[in-house]
C-alpha cells in the first residue's frame, strides 16, 4: 500500500500532520522522516527505524527551514523522481486554491491560505495559515509564505524567498531569488537577488 511521509519532525511538521493527515486530506500516513548523517530514519508506530525507500511512496515537506528543505529534497531525489506522484500538492480542507490557477508539484497549502484567479505557482512552495496570493501572480519554486503574508496582484516572485509573518507585497512588484523579508514589512519596490528587507531598508546579504 502506498504511504505518504512528512519530511521533518519539528513543531511545524506537527502542524502539517494535524491539518493534512488528521483531517483526512490524505489518509495513508506513513510517518515522519528525519535525516542523521545523510541517512534517513522513519519515526512511526514502531518507533525509530531506518527508512527503506519503498517504491510506492510520496512525500510532503513539513519544515519551513530553507536549509532543511533543500537537504530533504536533495536526499529524497536520489531515490525518487521529482513528479506529482512522489511529491503531490496538498491542500487543507479550508484553504482556497483557484481552479484557474496553475500548480507545479510539492506545494503545501495550510488552513485558510488562498491562491486566487490565474496565479501560476511553481514547485515546493509553502503557504502557511492565512497567507495569500492574489490574481495573476507568478511564483517560482521553494518559497516560504509565513502566516498572514499577502501578495497582491500581478506580482512576480522568483525562487527560495522567505516572507515573514504579516508581510505585504504590493501590486506589480518583482522579487528575485533568495531574499528574506522580515515580519510586518510592506514591499513596494522591486527586490533583486539575495537581499534582506528589514525596518524599511533593503540590504544585500553577505
Amino acid at each position: 500500500m502506498k504511504k505518504t511521509y512528512i519530511l521533518g519532525n519539528g513543531g511545524h511538521a506537527q502542524e502539517v500532520f494535524e491539518q493534512i493527515f488528521l483531517r483526512n486530506v490524505i489518509d495513508n500516513f506513513g510517518g515522519f522522516i528525519i535525516l542523521r548523517n545523510d541517512k534517513a530514519f522513519l519515526i512511526g508506530d514502531e518507533g525509530v527505524t531506518p527508512f527503506t525507500y519503498p517504491t510506492q511512496s510520496s512525500f510532503v515537506l513539513g519544515t519551513a527551514n530553507k536549509k532543511w528543505r533543500r537537504t530533504f529534497l536533495e536526499h529524497i531525489s536520489r531515490y525518487y523522481s521529482k513528479d506529482i506522484i512522489h511529491f503531490p500538492n496538498v491542500i487543507a480542507k479550508n484553504a482556497h486554491v483557484s481552479l484557474s490557477s496553475q500548480l507545479g508539484i510539492g506545494n503545501v497549502f495550510l488552513c485558510f491560505s488562498m491562491i486566487n484567479a490565474n496565479a501560476i505557482i511553481g514547485n515546493f512552495n509553502h503557504f502557511n495559515i492565512y497567507s495569500s496570493s492574489a490574481h495573476d501572480n507568478v511564483i517560482g519554486d521553494n518559497n516560504i509564505f509565513s502566516p498572514y503574508a499577502g501578495v497582491m496582484g500581478n506580482v512576480a516572485i522568483g525562487d527560495e524567498n522567505f516572507l515573514g509573518a504579516n508581510v505585504a507585497i504590493t501590486p506589480k512588484v518583482k522579487i528575485g531569488n533568495e531574499n528574506t523579508i522580515s515580519a510586518g514589512e510592506c514591499v513596494f519596490d522591486d527586490m533583486g537577488d539575495r537581499e534582506f528587507f528589514q525596518s524599511g531598508i533593503i540590504r544585500k546579504k553577505p
